[in-house]
């Protein structure tokens, strides 16, 4: 089935940070001094109370929910030395209890020891985004992967015991479809959304639904000068942002059941298989929770903040990176903010919710620790990665793209 839609309209050594304040006490070296953390910069506090100015960008405290999410607090945290890989990765995922690490010598899986459990190789051109694209059923893996240097993109379908390809899906354009940014599991099939960068003139984009064993396609939806933003699925439904729109999609069939007046952004929309939270650029902005089992809207609040990063859901919040350095926590039942913390510089990418803390790296490739009951900063260190700090963690095992060492998390 196919639709035609035009959408015109190097190893480093890390510091622990307790609650309040912040000593090097690091892996390798030792420092007497330390830093107390600044109100507004480093501690949690609620909507509109973080010592900012009134006329700052902070979100309404009109918004600020009551009730602190249900998880322990911290009282210290720091990363102690694992062992050392042959180079730090230039991407990294984790899915399924592995991490997957893109690196020069190609495509990997090491589990949380550190242990290589296979190595491929794959042309150069392919540049896979596991940070972004990574998931599994159990028998294989899925990546998508962008081309620089060519005209169209491709996914990938590992065994995830050997690193056998299964098969490989190519775009198949003319360079309209050159990056696979967003991928959804669901039922037997894997669903991957396709664009390329430029300007809404140059897209010539599409969402299509693969079979998840054999990648024989199933359908496929076009869209005309629309950007991909967004993929989710349940067992009987696709969601997609695509251009001006969240699409809603029959997973067996492709039919289009909805289609939602919702205008998403790259980096303002996120899906699991109960929830898509979409930052609507309309003015007022607004963030939008659809429940993914029936299109429902679950609750809509002002948000004033221009997400940058991305977004993530945790068990009980949805985490919001913002162009203006704040990271802002929101209950995912009512969408009301539970606190915000603003960091020294732009979020660049999502969240990852890890327990009781929540990793974020900014664009001077800092990597911060927050407390998910009140957002304060338990952790911080100064990184190197290739373009943004990728963050995966397993069971206390932390890998970044920013150093070339698998750390273990202390603390509580």
């Amino acid at each position: 089935m196919t639709g035609n839609v035009d959408e015109s309209t190097t190893s480093r050594a890390l510091g622990s940070v307790s609650r309040r304040l912040f000593c090097v006490t690091g892996v390798g070296f030792a420092t007497a001094g330390c830093l107390n953390l600044e109100a507004g910069s480093g501690d949690g506090a609620s909507a509109g109370d973080n010592g900012d100015s009134a006329d700052d960008d902070s979100v309404d405290d009109d918004n600020e929910a009551s009730n602190p999410p249900p998880v322990d607090e911290i009282d210290e945290l720091s990363l102690s030395e694992m062992t050392t890989l042959e180079r730090a990765p230039r991407s990294v995922g984790e899915t399924d209890g592995v991490f997957l690490t893109r690196g020069f010598d190609g495509v990997s899986v090491r589990d949380p020891d550190g242990s290589q459990r296979w190595l491929v190789e794959l042309p150069e051109e392919y540049r896979l985004n596991p940070g972004q694209t990574l998931t599994s059923d159990g028998e294989r893996l899925y990546v998508g992967s962008r081309n620089n240097d060519g005209d169209d993109a491709r996914l990938y379908a590992f065994d995830a015991s050997d690193g056998t390809e299964r098969w490989v899906e190519e775009t198949d354009s003319t360079g309209t479809r050159t990056r696979i940014q967003h991928v959804t599991l669901a039922d037997g099939a894997i669903v991957y959304g396709s664009d390329t960068s430029g300007s809404d003139d140059d897209q010539d984009s599409v969402i299509r639904a693969l079979e998840a064993e054999s990648g024989q396609q199933r359908w496929e939806h076009e869209y005309t000068e629309a950007f991909v933003f967004e993929a989710g699925s349940t067992d009987e439904r696709v969601y997609a942002g695509v251009g001006n729109h969240v699409y809603v999609y029959e997973l067996a069939t492709g039919d289009v059941v909805d289609k939602l007046d919702i205008h998403l952004g790259f980096t303002g929309s996120v899906a699991d298989d109960e929830l898509f939270v979409g930052y609507d650029r309309q003015v007022p902005g607004e963030l939008i929770a659809l429940e993914m089992a029936d299109g429902s809207e679950r609750w809509r609040e002002p948000f004033d903040l221009e997400p940058s990063g991305g977004l993530a859901i945790g068990s009980e919040t949805v985490f919001v990176g913002t162009d203006a350095g704040y990271v802002v926590a929101l209950d995912a039942e009512t969408g009301l903010t539970r606190w915000q913390t603003r960091l020294d510089a732009t979020i660049s990418n999502p969240p990852v919710p890890d327990g009781n803390r929540v990793w974020v790296s900014d664009n001077t490739d800092m990597l911060s620790a927050l407390a998910v009951v009140d957002g304060t900063v338990v952790y911080d260190t100064q990184l190197d990665g290739w373009s943004g700090v990728d963050v995966a963690v397993i069971d206390d095992v932390l890998l970044t793209n920013g150093t070339d060492t698998l750390y273990r998390i202390e603390g509580s």
